[in-house]
């Protein structure tokens, strides 16, 4: 079984100016496993931004080795996103200021980049992803959607059990 938590990035990090987020995040998955039985806690959540971002903490990755639960990050790094042509939002903004995009084009730049995101994000778990396993991948919200649609494309069994958003965001 796959569980998909779909999350605003906010919701995964704990630096000094975090707000209510992270306990949101932590709370919900130390309840979820209470019920459930996972055997691996897969983040997409890009280390890299660990300098900009100067976070303490990943709740996912912490949870995880609190619960001994296998916990692995599947983000791609920044070689992976470029074989794979992932952009990120900030990055395909850009690029439509100083093109000239219009916004349906934006949109579909947006689009297809994170289907190769979601592409990729299953890849890196096809070990993983067999009847007997339970995963919880947390992920960011835009990706839960793409995500179901390529789960149930395969005959994966999944849920969505929760997608949290900031609402200051």
């Amino acid at each position: 079984m796959i569980y998909l938590v779909g999350v605003d990035p906010v919701f995964q990090y704990v630096n000094e100016d975090s707000e209510e987020h992270p306990e949101e995040l932590r709370g919900l998955l130390i309840s979820f496993l209470g019920d459930n039985e996972i055997d691996l806690i897969a983040e997409d959540f890009d280390q890299a931004d660990k300098e900009d971002l100067d976070y303490t903490e990943i709740v996912g990755q912490t949870v995880a080795l609190d619960h001994s639960i296998s916990h692995r990050f599947i983000s791609p790094d920044s070689s992976e996103c470029e074989e794979y042509d992932i952009q990120d939002y900030a990055d395909l903004l850009k690029i439509k200021q100083m093109s000239g995009w219009t916004e349906r084009e934006f949109e579909d730049a947006v689009t297809d980049s994170n289907g190769r995101r979601e592409e990729f994000l299953l890849e890196a778990l096809e070990h993983d992803l067999n009847e007997d396993s339970s995963v919880l991948i947390i992920c960011q919200n835009i990706n839960v959607e793409g995500l179901c649609d390529l789960l149930e494309d395969e005959s994966y069994e999944y849920e969505v059990i929760d997608e949290m958003m900031a609402e200051s965001l």
